[in-house]
Parts: structure tokens; sequence; C-alpha cells
């Protein structure tokens, strides 16, 4: 899992803090510019996108929550890291 940090206001620090206190420990943290979010189409903080190894996009999703089942489906999409 890589997460991308969205509020230009936080740190790659912040995005380490809320990984460690989460226990996410097999998540990379990762900061970006706008110009990648403008190419990917994301206006929102909200926005989720997961992508193959093939870096097809294979869910993407705004507002709204899904729940806890309806995430253990959506993350079964994902690859294999192995």
């Amino acid at each position: 899992m890589i997460a991308i940090g969205f509020d230009s206001a936080e740190n790659i620090g912040d995005l380490e803090s809320y990984r460690q206190n989460i226990g996410a420990s097999n998540w990379i943290m990762a900061t970006t510019g706008s110009e990648m979010f403008r190419e990917l189409g994301v206006f929102s903080r909200s926005t989720k996108i997961m992508f193959n190894d093939s870096g097809g996009e294979i869910f993407r999703r705004g507002y709204g929550n899904i729940g806890e089942e309806g995430w253990r489906t959506v993350l079964e999409l994902l690859p294999d890291p192995a």
C-alpha cells in the first residue's frame, strides 16, 4: 500500500507518524506536488485510487464510506505483493 499525502501542509514526517500510530507497518508513505493530482483528476482529499501492478486503475472512489466489508472486497483487488 502506498499512501500519498494530498495536503501541502503535511510533510513526510507527519505521514510517517500517522502510519506508525495506526500500525500500518507495510504502508509506504509519500508526498507529491499538485501536478500529479491534476493529472489523475483528484480534486478532493477523500479520493481513493488503486492501481494494478501494470499501472491500470482498478478502483476510484470519492466521498462516502463503503464499510469494513466493502474495503476488504476492494483490497482483494490489489495485486499480491509477493
